[in-house]
């Protein structure tokens, strides 16, 4: 049985096999010796009920688009974030870089969220504005001070180039940073 409001799927595959077996026939050649096919009127169909589309079209969604599949979508996405973030540890800070030998602070945001597809400006006090403020933080959520930019990697830490004649690296969110969640 199924939900209220969608529609079931032994209605959909029986409408869609004669739909499909509809085309064939009109659309078969006919056999040379055959006299031209004479096609009957078209039937006026009853135009469909809104609800009926509606339900159709969110039951689709649903099925392409469910939370679980979106939510492990994320998850993977951040996790890509977070490694490649802790690959560049050990790195050179460059004012104005970003990567793949040097970084500064934003450009090491970029270049991390750019592998899941996320463009980020590079500033870090764009990137301040960018996604939305969260209170607690979650791997790759952005790490913002002021002027300073971050991503926060889990358990209270974060990897950063903190500034010249220093080194990427990862280490324990300090002050009172604003986290900013970009997906998930």
């Amino acid at each position: 049985m199924s939900a209220p409001g969608r529609i079931p799927e032994t209605t959909l595959t029986a409408s869609l096999t004669a739909a499909a077996t509809a085309l064939l026939i009109l659309l078969a050649p006919a056999p040379a010796h055959a006299q031209p096919r004479q096609l009957a009127q078209p039937q006026q169909l009853a135009p469909m009920p809104t609800s009926e589309l509606l339900a159709a079209r969110s039951h689709y969604q649903v099925t392409r688009y469910s939370r679980a599949a979106i939510a492990a979508r994320h998850a993977r996405a951040r996790a890509r974030v977070v490694a490649y973030a802790r690959a560049q540890r050990g790195k050179w800070y460059a004012y104005g870089q970003m990567g793949p030998a040097r970084y500064d602070c934003s450009g090491l945001t970029l270049a991390a969220f750019r592998r899941v597809g996320v463009r980020l400006p590079h500033s870090s006090s764009a990137q301040a504005r960018r996604g939305r403020r969260v209170s607690r933080p979650r791997a790759a959520d952005l790490v913002v001070y002021r002027g300073h930019v971050g991503i926060a990697v889990g358990r209270g830490r974060m990897v950063d180039a903190p500034g010249r004649g220093q080194q990427v690296v990862e280490r324990r969110i300090y002050g009172r940073p604003v986290y900013r969640r970009l997906f998930g």
